[in-house]
C-alpha cells in the first residue's frame, strides 16, 4: 500500500513538472506584431502620426506639436519607468516652444538636452514640469540623467526643422 502511494505521488510530481515546463514563459517576439490603437480623447500632440510607433506600420513614435490659441507650439514628453513617450519629437527650428514634462513613473526622472543646456528634474508623479526650448535646425538627443536610465533606453531625439 505504501509503495503504491509513493509510486502515485512520484508520478504526480513528474507529471506536474512536465506540465510546468511547457508553458508560462514570455515571448518578446509575440509583441512585435501587436497593433496598438491610439486612446480615444488623447490630445492631438500625443496621437501617433501615420507610420508612428504603435500604428499598424510600426515606424518610430514621432510627435509634432499643434499651436494653441496663443501661437506657441505645445509639446509633451511623458516620462515613465524607464522610457520616454514619444522617443522622437519634431519642433519648429528657431522658435521658442514649451515642452510639458509630466512624470507618470514611480521614480524621479530628468529631461536633459546637453547641446541646448536643458536640464529639468521631475519628481515621481509631477505633472507641471516643463522646459522651454529654442533650437536651430538639427537633431538633438534628449535623455534622463538619473544613473542607469539612459542606458536602459530612456532617451529620444528632438528634431528642429
Amino acid at each position: 500500500m505504501v509503495k503504491r502511494f509513493i509510486s502515485f505521488a512520484g508520478g504526480a510530481v513528474l507529471a506536474l513538472s512536465v506540465l510546468a515546463a511547457c508553458g508560462g514563459g514570455t515571448d518578446d517576439a509575440a509583441d512585435a506584431d501587436v497593433t496598438r490603437i491610439p486612446v480615444e480623447g488623447a490630445p492631438s500632440y500625443a496621437t501617433p502620426l501615420p507610420g508612428a510607433e504603435g500604428s499598424p506600420t510600426g515606424a518610430p513614435n514621432v510627435a509634432q506639436g499643434t499651436p494653441p490659441p496663443g501661437g506657441e507650439a505645445a509639446f509633451t514628453v511623458i516620462s515613465r519607468d524607464v522610457s520616454f513617450e514619444p522617443t522622437q519629437l519634431q519642433i519648429p527650428a528657431g522658435q521658442e516652444v514649451t515642452v510639458a514634462l509630466p512624470n507618470e513613473g514611480a521614480l524621479p526622472h530628468n529631461f536633459s538636452i546637453d547641446a541646448l543646456s536643458v536640464d529639468v528634474d521631475m519628481a515621481a508623479g509631477v505633472t507641471d514640469a516643463s522646459a522651454t526650448v529654442n533650437a536651430a535646425a538639427g537633431d538633438y538627443e534628449y535623455y534622463c540623467n538619473v544613473p542607469g536610465h539612459k542606458e536602459a533606453g530612456m532617451r529620444g531625439v528632438l528634431t528642429a526643422q
